[in-house]
């Protein structure tokens, strides 16, 4: 029987193996979407995002270089990468405003080059270090590109603050205003209790988990180095970021509770809000947590990942989750279109790929080692003594 942590290698592979083998071949732009999910309103920017998203999930993991899986999709990482961002590849993609009318497809490249700033944030050795020079350079001319694109006032302001970051710790010239112009109103908009607003107001949804504290710590994170020397900017301390950071950690332990505790035994939860076809990657914050060892203290290692892997299974069953192509299916279980809003793509899809987080652990990490154990919920309907 495959050990739990050979049952998430196997469904990180499915799910992102065929994107970046499909670049590589520079075959991607022709098959994908697939034929009955064509949009001429989201199929200009469906590629960026599938990319993205694939690579922002498995960074850590192939970043670890500890299974064989890992070191062999490393390079093939790369080569989408490259081939993404070479304005003379076929493979090229969107990275600017489209023409059409002024919506949200039009500013979407803003979306994705900052989760592709996410993901090499992520694996700083792997997906950004080993890039050959001029593949650098043509990754920092299309994050570049982004800075024509204004963010709306809600997570959106975080895309532009991580491209910036990303920016930052890599010596790169630095558009301040768009750097702390997220963070500075990511200040204004905690609600307490671990919640931020999606923008001003509280939204029922799962943005915080989505985007917003996953994009925080990591900005935050990647301030405190630049060029690979441990540092803290003037500006972290003029602006009062410490205290943000204080609120992301108080933050991501709140959510990681509520997330864990949301798992039904057969791997259903709550459905809330816009987006739900990300399907597992509403487990973003869980994830990260648990790879950052910043779970709370009543949420254990092995109880995480029992929930996760339920999550997994449940959303992920290979059986009705991808299209005879090999691509993600739009809907949460199985293909259900219907459930998306008007901006998500096929593409939007991949962003379930971040609940693989965890994989940057060592398979020694008591992530991996420790025993089965009930859940949350299982305890709390079983009658159990449990926190919530």
């Amino acid at each position: 029987m495959p050990s739990v942590r050979a049952f998430w290698i196997n469904a990180a592979l499915l799910m992102v193996k065929p994107v970046l083998h499909s670049i590589c071949n520079e075959k991607f732009k022709q098959d994908f979407p697939s034929t009955e999910l064509r949009n001429s309103g989201t199929d200009r920017n469906t590629h960026l995002e599938a990319l993205a998203r694939s690579l922002q999930g498995v960074a850590p993991w192939l970043e670890l270089q500890e299974d064989p899986e890992a070191v062999a999709l490393a390079p093939i990482a790369r080569c989408a990468i490259a081939l993404a961002t070479d304005p003379n590849s076929t493979q090229y993609m969107a990275f600017t405003r489209g023409s059409q009318v002024e919506d949200a497809h039009q500013r979407q490249p803003l979306v994705d080059a900052a989760i592709l700033a996410h993901a090499m944030l992520r694996a700083p050795r792997q997906l950004w270090g080993k890039l050959e020079r001029g593949v650098k350079r043509n990754v920092i001319a299309a994050l570049h590109l982004t800075r024509g694109i204004k963010p709306y006032m809600n997570n959106w302001q975080l895309f532009a603050s991580i491209i910036e970051a990303f920016m930052y710790s890599h010596g790169e010239q630095v558009q301040e205003d768009r750097l702390l112009t997220g963070l500075r109103l990511h200040k204004e908009w905690y609600l307490g209790d671990g919640w931020w607003g999606d923008g001003p107001e509280f939204a029922h949804n799962f943005y915080n988990s989505y985007v917003i504290q996953p994009m925080l710590y990591d900005i935050l994170t990647a301030l405190h180095h630049r060029q690979g020397v441990e540092s803290t900017p003037q500006f972290f301390i003029q602006e009062g970021l410490g205290e943000l950071e204080t609120l992301v950690s108080e933050g991501m332990s709140r959510w990681s509770s509520l997330l864990e505790s949301f798992v039904h035994p057969d791997g259903s939860y709550p459905v809330i809000g816009r987006s739900v076809v990300y399907r597992c990657g509403a487990f973003h914050v869980l994830s990260l947590a648990a790879l950052k060892h910043l779970l709370p203290s009543h949420v254990l290692p092995g109880q995480a990942r029992t929930a996760l892997t339920r999550a997994i299974n449940r959303t992920l069953d290979a059986s009705v989750t991808y299209d005879r192509n090999g691509w993600l299916t739009i809907g949460l279980i199985g293909s259900q279109p219907h459930l998306a809003q008007f901006y998500s793509s096929q593409g939007s899809m991949y962003q379930a790929a971040a609940v693989f987080l965890p994989l940057g652990l060592a398979a020694s990490d008591p992530f991996w080692t420790d025993p089965q154990m009930p859940t949350t919920w299982e305890k709390l309907w079983r009658g159990e003594q449990a926190a919530s």
